[in-house]
């Protein structure tokens, strides 16, 4: 049997191979793109894939809730009550995804938008796409309970790989938004279907049978998992929102611009963020089966392991950031230094309170953390709003500095609360 060391150890390998990825992918799309497209309409194919991020709420955090409830119940060898909330988060998802599917068709067949056909055509794709994404969520709840959280994370980054290289497919085939889009989707709808022959094979413990699925649970996962929008939200506003809020004001060009300087400081908040989600399993079984203190303890010796390394990295990509902005995008972007800065110091930040909350994101006791993080969110995009146009990317990046800072308060917070 492994340990709880060897899963957290194996955890991060599978992250590093999804931050890798991560990096890689975003490395090689800014001049795949350009290669094909001028900075303005790559700006636009950015600003469409962000647009449906907002669907990674349409859950209603149900997947996140489920998971961890499976985990716990799996420390007392609740088998049984495992697969009923299995089955009763797939029942959710099987009316919930098909259900904005044709909303958001409607939508954007009635109304314009102010969007080109192919514009509306490719955010459509996209949406599809992003349902698929927030469905496989399913995997990784099926997969934690067992100890096999590594094999999903991989499983999981390959789909990415998948979809990625459909898109760049759909670029040189069709040269379009849709075009591209449309790859994607069909890359994620492939790995989709892979995933889920692997998992019947990987996890024989969980039994898909919709019969056994309870509309009570689905309300008590409801119940819980709304607390986790918040989390989602909050990203989607500072990640996804500061770009939408920086083309809107900035352009096109300044999109590109900004959001290749944050792909270059957030690598760092991956360090973090990897080990953190590795961690979130054994979080869960230690505090299902009772032990509290096991939990903090291992919650403090990953935190102070954790926070040197980012320190580091950060420290080391300081000075390297115009040479790397610079070759990587064909000398067609300058780097702000001032923005650069900001951003790396949010992401030294970021490492401090992301780990520790996950005492509280794994057990399901988040509502308090995730309130103060959807504010602070809201309050962060308010003030780049109104900075944007006097000190231009810069200000979004001192919001986004402003969000890392608050959170290390309020995760403390929280953590006093329980």
């Amino acid at each position: 049997m492994t340990t709880a060391k060897s899963r957290i150890l194996s955890g991060v390998v599978a992250h590093i191979y999804a931050q890798a990825v991560t990096v890689m992918t975003q490395l090689a799309s800014l001049p795949i793109f350009l290669s094909r497209w001028d900075l303005d309409l790559y700006g636009q194919w950015l600003m469409i894939v962000a647009m449906p991020a907002y669907l990674s709420i349409s859950d209603v955090g149900l997947l996140t809730s489920a998971g961890n409830l499976m985990a716990m119940h799996q420390a007392r060898r609740e088998t049984a009550q495992v697969n009923r909330i299995f089955n009763s988060s797939l029942a959710a998802i099987l009316v919930l995804v098909p259900l904005l599917a044709v909303c958001a068709g409607v939508l954007l067949l009635v109304f314009t938008f102010g969007l080109s056909v192919n514009q509306r055509t490719a955010l459509y794709v996209m949406i599809l796409a992003a349902l698929l994404t927030v469905a496989s969520g399913l995997f990784e709840a099926a997969y934690r309970p067992f100890g096999k959280y590594p094999r999903v994370t991989f499983l999981l980054t390959t789909a990415r790989v998948i979809e990625w290289a459909g898109s760049i497919i759909g670029l040189f085939i069709g040269g379009t938004l849709t075009s591209a889009a449309l790859g994607l989707l069909i890359g994620r709808a492939i790995s989709s279907l892979a995933m889920l022959a692997l998992a019947r094979r990987d996890i024989p413990e969980i039994r898909i049978n919709l019969r056994t699925a309870d509309t009570a649970e689905i309300r008590r996962l409801l119940s819980s998992g709304v607390g986790f929008l918040a989390f989602p939200f909050g990203n989607i506003v500072t990640v996804q929102g500061m770009l939408l809020l920086v083309g809107a004001q900035l352009g096109a060009s300044a999109v590109a611009l900004f959001s290749s300087i944050r792909t270059l400081t957030r690598m760092l908040t991956q360090i973090s963020t990897l080990t953190g989600r590795s961690m979130a399993p054994e979080i869960s079984l230690l505090y299902g089966a009772g032990d509290e203190r096991g939990a903090a303890e291992l919650s403090t010796r990953v935190l102070w392991r954790i926070v040197p390394i980012t320190i580091g990295a950060a420290l080391l990509l300081a000075p390297l950031g115009s040479t790397i902005l610079r070759l990587w995008s064909h000398g067609k972007l300058a780097i702000d230094g001032t923005a650069y800065a900001l951003l790396l110091t949010a992401a030294v930040a970021s490492s401090f309170w992301q780990i520790k909350s996950i005492r509280l994101t794994a057990t399901n006791r988040h509502a308090f953390l995730a309130l103060i993080f959807a504010v602070i969110s809201v309050l962060a995009l308010l003030i780049a709003a109104l900075g944007d146009r006097r000190f231009g990317i810069s200000a979004a990046a001192a919001a986004t500095c402003l969000v890392e800072f608050s959170m290390i308060i309020g995760t403390n917070a929280a953590l006093r609360r329980v």
